[in-house]
């Protein structure tokens, strides 16, 4: 029988499991109803076969549950059971609710799963979906926990690989993209050889949930199935579609390929999505589209998607539609990756990883041809990236060498660069790579308005030459997300206006983190784009024994001058007869570090301040004037603590770029206050 398309099941009965406290629980019908919703407005459910959903049989369900649990679960919505019966079982799981449409929802999960991968071995699909839930990898044999009642994925994988032997199934391949490590499935195949688990996962030492050492990368599974449950535990959050893509590349594909498995069962959990509420990673639609379209290289492309987690319902739907763009064959519209934009931790945790694995899979050994004359202690995949991560010259590239200190013209300013190492775990996954966030946030929502090319004086195709400059950012700009608003147009969550963005969009091109002597306050009780509460300023003047934090970009001198009214809230820059040119930098430059200038009196950020010079660029940044410094510094003018949301912006800075605690981030925003210390002279 030739496959006839891509089967799609989705059923709103699944809607009746609901948190009966508590109606803006994550796991919350919205989940499938905004999937299949976005689906048929893009006019994907049109193009795919209508699988119908069933419940799945107690012969099924018992083929991976114990029978009691099986018989538990079905009885739970019963009226025989009632309401306070249920809330006081699931009061013995981990975080579990019931209520009358549990039973139902979740024997339709399963069986829905069941049903589309049953239909896709048969050959009469080419690959399917289903938009299922409750989800199911935490589900143990004989427990319920984390949202999941029935494990979906692991009773389809174990009816075809070990019950419907006509099928042909002998070898099953598991994906795990959620969030959270899927231990109900792992412990159901932790000896079977013939299903290959793989898991990428945040695990944070073990206290990410569930919590614990069994999704660390050294459990590869026991007797037949040793090296064929596979862990990538992240140690915390922020990895985005490099760093995902990555583990693609060097641990699951080649594995895929070697095992060689007749199917491929995708446990998705969009959890991992950019803004997701429990997750805290940052992979994009286009990430998840080409892993799905990766998985696609074998197996014939026999590949079902089933809905795991995923609590952002707008990221959560765009990631499920980018899926099914995969499997339908579409092209779709890919973010740019490249190796500078990993985090520092990912090389040297991939290295593990394969270590571990390699006495089972040698595919996973180093090879050679990729291999560098390498320095003792220097990891091989690390190594062979060692150029590559600096990217092409459009990324953001590392400047410094880790740990150097500079003295610029007089002034002590100690770079900092933290990249990947070797030389220990704590390092590895407390590391961050600084110069290399991703630069396009989907949390950047650009104003068709924004980002026209008028007025762009520095373009290299008009024969001009470029002048380049450090902005130093000592605020919310250090997160670079809100950083690409001034450039790119737009505003981050929180933001009350939009930025316009500069004339030039082109994102900076080098980065890197100093500290410098100038006191760190908040002021000002309202700001444009913030609203309401204080925002950072830096005294002009340094301090002795004082070091502030700053975010350096390398960017166009006219760019540079484009952020600068952006943040004195001058909208209309082309119309600005003010001038800041290389005469205006040249004048500023000639005076010590530290030296000031004030074009705007009347504005918040109206003195450019040169900090010093990197490679010979000068490192400048504004702040208010020293009129004003002596304000603030006599209460005339008050310091004022940040909004929320301001302060966010500079804790997540804090913590992506200086591998700051969230604790250590908040303590440093709490002590940013001005103090009476002695300047330096």
């Amino acid at each position: 029988m030739a496959a006839s398309g891509v089967g799609l099941v989705y059923d709103s009965r699944m809607c009746a499991h609901e948190n009966e406290s508590d109606r803006k629980h994550p796991e919350q019908p919205a989940r499938i109803t905004s999937i299949y919703q976005r689906l048929t407005s893009a006019g994907v459910v049109a193009r795919c076969v209508k699988v119908e959903a069933r419940e799945a049989t107690n012969e099924e369900l018992s083929s991976v549950h114990t029978q009691n649990h099986v018989e538990l679960m079905k009885a739970v919505s019963s009226k025989s059971y009632g309401k306070h019966r249920r809330k006081a079982l699931a009061s013995r799981y981990d975080s579990i609710f019931f209520n009358n449409g549990s039973s139902k929802s979740a024997l339709l999960a399963a069986g829905s799963v069941i049903e589309v991968a049953d239909q896709v071995a048969q050959g009469k699909l080419k690959a399917g979906a289903a938009i299922v839930r409750p989800p199911g990898h935490h589900a143990e044999a004989d427990a319920a926990m984390g949202f999941c009642l029935f494990n979906n994925v692991a009773v389809a994988a174990h009816l075809l690989v070990h019950k419907k032997k006509e099928l042909g199934v002998q070898k099953l391949l598991i994906v795990d993209w959620d969030i959270h490590h899927g231990n109900g499935t792992q412990h159901m195949f932790w000896s079977d050889p013939q299903v290959l688990y793989f898991s990428v996962h945040r695990f944070d030492k073990g206290s990410f949930y569930p919590p614990g050492d069994e999704g660390n990368y050294d459990h590869l599974g026991a007797d037949g199935g040793a090296g064929y449950n596979i862990n990538v535990p992240w140690p915390h959050g922020q990895f985005g579609d490099a760093d995902y893509l990555a583990v693609w590349e060097h641990v699951l594909m080649p594995v895929a390929h070697k095992y060689n498995p007749d199917m491929v069962l995708i446990s998705a959990g969009f959890d991992s999505a950019e803004g997701d509420p429990l997750g805290g990673c940052r992979v994009t639609p286009s990430a998840y589209y080409k892993m799905t379209k990766q998985l696609m290289e074998v197996a014939e492309g026999r590949v079902v998607i089933a809905l795991e987690g995923g609590y952002n319902l707008t990221s959560t739907s765009n990631s499920y539609l980018a899926c099914m763009h995969a499997l339908l064959g579409d092209v779709f519209p890919e973010n740019p990756t490249h190796l500078s934009n990993l985090l520092a931790p990912t090389l040297p945790l991939i290295d593990r990883v394969r270590n571990e694995l390699q006495q089972y899979w040698s595919v996973l050994s180093t090879d050679q041809k990729k291999t560098l004359a390498l320095k003792k202690g220097v990891s091989p995949l690390s190594a062979y990236y060692e150029e590559a991560r600096k990217g092409p010259s459009q990324n953001i590239e590392e400047t410094t060498k880790p740990g150097s200190s500079k003295e610029v013209k007089g002034q002590s300013m100690d770079a900092i660069v933290l990249t990947s190492t070797t030389n220990g775990v704590d390092d590895d996954e407390n590391g961050y790579n600084v110069a290399t966030e991703v630069a396009h946030s989907s949390e950047i929502v650009h104003p068709s308005s924004v980002g026209s090319s008028k007025g762009k004086t520095f373009a290299a195709s008009e024969g001009i030459e470029t002048h380049y400059v450090w902005y130093a950012c000592y605020g919310s700009n250090m997160w670079l997300p809100q950083f690409m608003c001034y450039i790119q147009g737009g505003q981050v969550e929180g933001m009350v206006k939009d930025c316009i963005g500069c004339r030039d969009p082109s994102p900076p091109r080098a980065s890197l983190w100093l500290t410098v002597s100038n006191q760190l306050f908040f002021g000002c009780k309202h700001s444009y784009t913030w609203g309401i509460g204080g925002v950072a300023f830096i005294d002009p003047l340094p301090e002795e024994d004082v070091k502030t934090y700053v975010h350096v970009y390398k960017i166009t001198l006219e760019q540079f001058k484009d952020f600068f009214f952006q943040e004195n809230s001058i909208m209309h820059m082309e119309n600005q007869q003010f001038t800041i040119d290389t005469d205006l930098i040249q004048s500023v430059r000639n005076g010590q570090p530290a030296t000031s200038h004030t074009i705007f009196e009347d504005r918040c950020y109206g003195t450019i301040i040169y900090l010093g010079d990197e490679d010979g660029i000068p490192i400048l940044s504004f702040t208010c004037s020293l009129e004003d410094m002596e304000k603030f510094r006599s209460g005339d003018l008050e310091e004022n603590i940040p909004a929320a949301a301001y302060e966010q912006a500079v804790a997540r800075s804090l913590i992506n770029g200086m591998g700051l605690s969230d604790g250590e981030a908040r303590d440093y925003i709490g002590n940013a206050r001005l103090s009476h210390s002695t300047r330096v002279t």
